[in-house]
């Protein structure tokens, strides 16, 4: 049986950075689980809907669907996950705009500093060596960070 390649130096830096942060963001919901409890509480008053179901079901989704992409980028080489993980990153930043204008609290930093890490794992994702394993090739060799 013929060795797995190890994968270069860009693609185990996307896994590190982007498996960050999603952890990251799970310790910043679960730190504020109770704070966001009692806003889904208000907003779904008189609906019939469980808030902490509801919480708990999106918080799964989310995680589910980063990490699905994540292990079809990272290990699977679907390269157009990239790109889709690019579109889930411009989206999730859409709201945090809205966060410089207010106070920013240690949670705002969270997911400031959360979007960051997807950033920085996603440049890592489109240089030299990563193109090239995602395209099933070699990088003859070449500095990664070209």
């Amino acid at each position: 049986m013929t060795p797995r390649p190890s994968r270069p130096v860009s693609v185990r830096a996307f896994d590190s950075l982007y498996l960050g942060s999603i952890a990251l963001n799970v310790a910043n919901v679960m730190r504020d689980w109770d704070a966001n409890l009692v806003s889904a509480q208000e907003e779904l008053a008189g609906t019939g809907l469980s808030p902490s179901i509801l919480l708990a079901a999106s918080m799964a989704f989310f995680i589910g669907l980063s990490l699905i992409l994540w292990l079809m980028a990272a290990h699977l080489r679907v390269g157009f996950v990239r790109y889709l993980l690019i579109g889930l990153l411009v989206w999730q930043a859409l709201p945090a705009f809205a966060l410089v204008q207010d106070d920013v609290g240690y949670s705002d930093l969270v997911v400031l500093l959360s979007l960051v890490l997807q950033a920085v794992a996603l440049a890592f994702a489109f240089r030299r060596d990563a193109r090239a394993w995602f395209k099933g090739t070699t990088d003859g060799g070449q500095d990664p960070l070209g």
